[in-house]
């Protein structure tokens, strides 16, 4: 589904306000969509993995050494944003802690969104964090490596099992929370939620800087419109054999009109 398309029939005024969103960039603070972004000006950086991981790396602007912030924009299909309940791993059982996001992005977007981020980290297949159907945005996990885990209280699917999750994992160039809010947030981190839903008169070219660590809210409303600010970063356990996963990490998210 095209843009044009997911934003057909809403006021002119909101249309208007989303694309900007959509659309915007700052190459000086390193602020790019992936899908509206020339592929030949992003890089990845090779970080250092930790115990469970030997090869790890990051998105970033081309000439750079720091993470590109990336934007994605999309309706919210969960959120948990704020004091979440435990998670429990399917297979040691032990409680995890983990803040998220899921959004269903629009498709055309997202399709292009994927391409970019994959051929800019040089990587063909891999893996992806997604939970209901939409995609998982996160902060770090009390746990890391990849778990296959859900909540005790979600209901069953029809086929008896329950959701399953994908964890986003711990990035191999996160150290410790020393760096907390700059690459990918801690879950003792909190995640700024901003409130522009009756604010029209922003302007993401003046505005944004201000308003992307602000916090209004403690969660995203579910079916809002939001842009969310994250970083990226692969990474693929000690056998070389294994595929590559993706981690979208969460650093603030900005609910629109």
């Amino acid at each position: 589904m095209s843009v044009e398309n997911y934003l057909e029939g809403m006021e002119e005024e909101k249309r208007k306000f989303i694309l900007s969103a959509i659309t915007f960039e700052n190459f000086e603070t390193k602020v790019i969509n992936p899908a509206r972004f020339d592929v030949m000006q992003l890089s990845n950086i090779p970080s250092q993995g930790d115990q469970k991981t030997t090869q790890s790396k990051y998105l970033s602007i081309a000439g750079t050494t720091t993470p590109a912030l990336c934007t994605i924009t999309g309706s919210v299909k969960f959120s948990k944003l704020f004091n979440p309940p435990p998670l429990t791993n399917t297979k040691t059982e032990k409680s995890i802690l983990k803040k998220v996001i899921t959004i269903n992005p629009i498709p055309q977007e997202f399709e292009r969104y994927i391409a970019c981020i994959g051929k800019a980290l040089g990587i063909n297949h891999f893996d992806f964090a997604l939970y209901q159907g939409g995609v998982s945005i996160g902060t770090m996990t009390e746990q890391s490596g990849m778990s296959r885990f859900m909540g005790k209280d979600e209901p069953q699917q029809p086929n008896g099992r329950k959701p399953v999750v994908m964890s986003n994992v711990r990035s191999g160039f996160m150290k410790s929370g020393s760096t907390s809010g700059m690459w990918i947030r801690p879950f003792s981190d909190t995640v700024p939620v901003a409130d522009l839903s009756n604010n029209l008169a922003f302007n993401f070219g003046s505005d944004f800087d201000e308003f992307k660590g602000r916090t209004d809210m403690n969660d995203a409303p579910v079916n809002a419109m939001v842009m969310v600010l994250h970083t990226v970063n692969a990474w693929r356990g000690k056998e070389g054999f294994n595929p590559w996963s993706i981690s979208l990490n969460v650093i603030s998210v900005l609910v629109l009109p």
